[in-house]
């Protein structure tokens, strides 16, 4: 765990990179998700870092339901260039956990304030972990201060 931190404090892209650094950044970064996402599945990361850790990624990675190939949140997404590049297409793990089923309205998930935005993020990361086969409950949201 305190490896992931550590690894994503140092990699974690910046546009003012370089093209070429950023795009390599955003690969580190993904294969990083990638990791977290393995160790999410064999319980290796507790449910409530889990929690916590999903409520960043869930504005970085791209977001499809299963029947569109354009991402729900690509208008806030932190990294566009993940969906423009094709980037998941390199990590099978991450590109079945960021297809959902529920519809999800980003701009009020986005919102943090209202009961509405809180229990659609905490319905949307449940759906992504539960693609992971991992099932999070209210209290693991709870204790990451995701509270709905």
């Amino acid at each position: 765990m305190l490896s992931c931190i550590d690894r994503f404090q140092n990699l974690y892209p910046v546009q003012r990179d370089s093209q070429e650094d950023f795009e390599q950044r955003l690969i580190k970064y993904l294969d990083l998700t990638n990791e977290e996402f393995f160790y999410f599945q064999n319980g290796f990361i507790p449910k409530v870092v889990m929690v916590e850790w999903m409520d960043s990624i869930i504005e970085c990675l791209p977001i499809y339901h299963i029947d569109n190939q354009e991402p729900l949140n690509y208008d806030l997404l932190d990294f566009r260039e993940i969906h423009d590049r094709k980037l998941l297409q390199k990590f099978p793990r991450l590109e079945i956990a960021m297809k959902v089923n529920g519809n999800y309205d980003f701009n009020v998930i986005a919102d943090r304030t209202t009961s509405d935005s809180r229990r659609q993020r905490r319905e949307l990361i449940s759906e992504i972990l539960g693609n992971l086969n991992v099932k999070v409950k209210k209290s693991h949201f709870d204790k990451a201060l995701l509270i709905v």
